[in-house]
Order: C-alpha cells, then sequence, then structure tokens
C-alpha cells in the first residue's frame, strides 16, 4: 500500500513495490512519456483534482496491471490514440470534468468507451460549442471533425517541450489564445516567449502560485468571465514587463491574505501585486470584493487607468484609504460605489468625504444578497491565525509544523484547515470546531493519530470532506466522527 503523496508539476514514478498511488488534489500539470517506467504492478492511481493538460504518448504503457484509474477534475483537452489500451485489468476510470476537445484526434476514445460500457461515465466534450456537453461514447466518428479552417487538424501532440503551445490553443505572433475553450485551469507549458495571454470566457477557478512565473515577457493577461474565486499570493510575481491585468467578471471575493472577523469581505494585499510596477491597466471590474486592504495598489507605480465597480464595497472605516487615494489619483474611471452602509449606499466612493468612513458596532451594513450584519470589530483588525500558522483567504495551513496538540483560536471565517504532515496522536473532544460553521475540509493525513476520542467532531456539521491518510488508526467507531452531519468524503 503507497501511501497518498505530494507532488508538484510533472510526474514520474518508479517505485516498483507501490501497489496503490493517490495522487489526487495536487499540482500535477502533465504526464510525461514513460511516467511510470518499472511501475508495473500498480493496481490503483488516482490523479484527479489536478491540473494535468498535458498527457504524452506512452505515458501509461508501463501500466499493465492497473485497475483504477481516476483523471476527472484536470484541464485535459486530447489524448494520444490507444492511451489506455495496455490496462487490460481495468475495472474503474474516470475522465468527466475535463475540457476535452471532440475533434478528429480524440475519435478513437468514443468506440473505446463504448466497448466498455462501465467505464469513464459522463465522460463529455467540452469544445467545439455544437458538441458541448455531450456524452463522448454516444457520438459517432463523423461527429468527431477536423476543420482546416479553424486549425484543428494541424494540432501538435501534446509535448513538454519549452514553448510549446497548448493543443487547445492557438498561437502566433507571441499571442497565446485561449479563449472559449471550456478550461477549468490555467494551461501548463506554456510558450516563454509569449507576451499576451487571452483566457478569458472559460472556466477557470483559481490562479495558482506561480501560475506566470515563468513567462517573464508577458505584457496583458486577460482572464475576465471565468469562475475565479482564488488567486494566490505570487501568481504574479516577476511580472515586470506586464502593463494589462483584466479580471473582471469572476467570482473573487476574497484575495491573499485574510478577510475582516464575522464579515466575508475580501482583504487584498499589496503583496498580491508584488513586481508589476509597469502595469497600466487593472480591472477587477464586476467581482464581489467589499474591502482592499490599506497599499493595495502602492506598488504600482505606472498604473494609469483602475475599474473596481460593480462591486459591493462596505464603505466603513477600513475603506477609507481608497477614497483618500482616489481623490489624489483620478485613476478610477468606471465609477466605483459604495454598497453599505445605507447613508452611503450608491454614492461614488473617490466623491465622498473621509469623514464619512467610520466602523461602528451600532451601524448596520447591508450587502445586496447577504444578510444584515453588525460590525463590531476595530478599524484594520484582522482574524487571529494560529501561532506559526499561515492564514491565507479562508485557508487555514498548519501542516509540516510537527505540531502534537490541535491548534487553538481558529478564525470563525475558515473554510479549509490542513493539519496534514504534524506528530498529532490523539484529536481529544474540546469542542475545538465550536463556531466554524464555514469549514468544509479537514486534512489530518500523515499524523500519528491512533485514537479519536468520541464528540472530537462535534461542531464539525459543515465539514464534507476528511482526509485520514497515513495515520495509525486500528480501529474505526461511527461514534468516533458524530458530529459530522455532512461527511461526504473519509
Amino acid at each position: 500500500m503507497c501511501l497518498r503523496a505530494e507532488v508538484q508539476h510533472d510526474i514520474k514514478i518508479k517505485r516498483k513495490w507501490c501497489l496503490d498511488w493517490d495522487l489526487s488534489e495536487n499540482a500535477i500539470q502533465a504526464i510525461p512519456r514513460r511516467a511510470f517506467r518499472g511501475a508495473t504492478d500498480l493496481k490503483n492511481l488516482q490523479l484527479d483534482k489536478n491540473h494535468i493538460s498535458c498527457i504524452e504518448e506512452g505515458a501509461f504503457r508501463a501500466l499493465r496491471s492497473l485497475e483504477v484509474l481516476t483523471l476527472n477534475n484536470n484541464n485535459i483537452s486530447t489524448i494520444p490514440v490507444s492511451s489506455f489500451n495496455h490496462m487490460p485489468k481495468l475495472r474503474t476510470f474516470r475522465l468527466h470534468s475535463n475540457s476535452l476537445r471532440c475533434d478528429c484526434h480524440l475519435a478513437w476514445l468514443s468506440p473505446w468507451l463504448r466497448q466498455r460500457a462501465s467505464l469513464g461515465l459522463y465522460t463529455q466534450c467540452s469544445a467545439p460549442p455544437t458538441l458541448r456537453g455531450l456524452n463522448l461514447a454516444e457520438l459517432r466518428k463523423s461527429d468527431f471533425a477536423c476543420s482546416g479552417n479553424g486549425g484543428s487538424a494541424f494540432v501538435q501532440p501534446c509535448s513538454l517541450a519549452s514553448g510549446s503551445c497548448p493543443p487547445m490553443c492557438s498561437c502566433s505572433n507571441n499571442i497565446v489564445d485561449c479563449r472559449g475553450r471550456g478550461l477549468t485551469a490555467i494551461p501548463a507549458h506554456l510558450p516563454e516567449a509569449m507576451t499576451e495571454i487571452r483566457l478569458e470566457q472559460n472556466g477557470i477557478k483559481s490562479v495558482p502560485p506561480g501560475a506566470f512565473t515563468s513567462y517573464k515577457k508577458l505584457r496583458r493577461i486577460d482572464l475576465s468571465n471565468n469562475q475565479i474565486s482564488e488567486i494566490a499570493p505570487d501568481a504574479f510575481h516577476g511580472l515586470r514587463a506586464l502593463n494589462s491585468l483584466v479580471l473582471y467578471g469572476n467570482k473573487i471575493t476574497e484575495l491573499p491574505s485574510g478577510v475582516f472577523d464575522g464579515l466575508s469581505s475580501v482583504e487584498l494585499l499589496a503583496s498580491v501585486f508584488k513586481d508589476l510596477e509597469n502595469l497600466a491597466l487593472l480591472s477587477l471590474y464586476d467581482n464581489k470584493i467589499q474591502s482592499l486592504a490599506k497599499g493595495t495598489f502602492s506598488s504600482l507605480h505606472s498604473i494609469q487607468t483602475l475599474h473596481l465597480a460593480q462591486n459591493p464595497f462596505v464603505c466603513d472605516c477600513n475603506v477609507k484609504w481608497l477614497a483618500d487615494f482616489l481623490r489624489s489619483n483620478p485613476i478610477e474611471t468606471s465609477g466605483a460605489r459604495c454598497a453599505s452602509p445605507r447613508r452611503l449606499a450608491n454614492k461614488r466612493i473617490a466623491q465622498i468625504k473621509s469623514s464619512k468612513f467610520r466602523c461602528s458596532a451600532k451601524e448596520q451594513y447591508h450587502i445586496p444578497g447577504t444578510e444584515d450584519r453588525h460590525l463590531s470589530y476595530e478599524c484594520n483588525s484582522k482574524p487571529v491565525c494560529p501561532a506559526k500558522c499561515r492564514c491565507e483567504a479562508n485557508v487555514v495551513d498548519c501542516s509540516n509544523l510537527r505540531l502534537t496538540k490541535f491548534p487553538e483560536h481558529l478564525p470563525s471565517s475558515t473554510e479549509e484547515l490542513r493539519l496534514n504532515n504534524n506528530d498529532l496522536s490523539v484529536l481529544e473532544a474540546t469542542r475545538a470546531f465550536k463556531g466554524l460553521s464555514q469549514l468544509k475540509k479537514i486534512n489530518l493525513s500523515n499524523n500519528k493519530i491512533s485514537e479519536i476520542e468520541d464528540g472530537a467532531f462535534d461542531g464539525a456539521s459543515s465539514v464534507v470532506e476528511l482526509h485520514l491518510t497515513a495515520n495509525h488508526l486500528e480501529s474505526v467507531r461511527g461514534s468516533m466522527f458524530r458530529g459530522m452531519e455532512g461527511l461526504r468524503m473519509l
């Protein structure tokens, strides 16, 4: 039995003794040729929920004993012919929730799935638009067309060579065009010489750490009209040539690092845009931003145009600095307005006097689409983060700290708690989860847990995922998980 592993980017496994590999929910972007050379006894390979966009020919050729393969929830657009033909024992196969482009290069997969009716259920096309949402196994060979005019017939095989154009995109004149391709993640191994990348009108949900770090010549990034709700702190670090960043039409509710206690408002730190000293245009139009941390734009020395409208700004004392900034720097051209409190609702932020921005426990702050809330915090207060842990957005990361005790005083807004790779041995019934009504995921893998007291998870009713892989548990009782009414994955 091989325990869950944490890997980055490309995958290459050569351990012959492994029978099971759970590599799901990592940051794997590509599977190179002969990635599993020598792993002939591998039976269970889980690669779901990564960022895989490239599978080279022959990647799975060594896996003749494989019984379970999960590739769902990635960014796969095409797969080399006969990639799975060397797996006679395969009984579980998942490929749904990808960005499959159903053209002539993928025609082989339809009969392969039909011949194995129990495998690859719900595998659907993402492109072209005429086939989007259709079950791949139900399509005829004639449906998988390549158009010379559209360039589909000339798609190059997936390659990990530096500077390759993603097979689902088109590339010319140092512009990478991935618009409207049904992508759920940013493609890997983009051309290093590109100066512009167009990723708008996709289903991208997050911008991971260092997403664009290797592309020093980038001048424009368009991520508009996606499903982005999270941007890593260093997503744009090092891009000194960038002068246009477009993020409107997303679901950004918070960006690193942290949120206001008791209020789901965003705190956008200046470090998010570190190194973007030549950025001339920044569009955060039409998101769900409620607040911005002081100094957010201080590193943007060349900024000329700023779009902040269509965001539900809470105009309390924490936004006073923004009004002062906009009066001194009249670069906000979209007409950003307050959403609350009521006395300031629908007024342009730049035109409000500084004295009007107040924090008061008596004042009601209403955000359209949310419940009324009373603010009871002081100006610039922040949720408490446990000692040595890292708190960004709604994620509390206490992993790899050699902790022997459960951390205290978790922020009430915590949605994900990472306690993996520590030395926890006993989970005591200390009501540690009381008040964490937003908590959805707990990772306790790779500890030394041998005992879970009854009631240890009391208060964790909203948790849907609990990871306990690689611990010392010898028996499991139903009462161990009392209070976890919403648990779906264990």
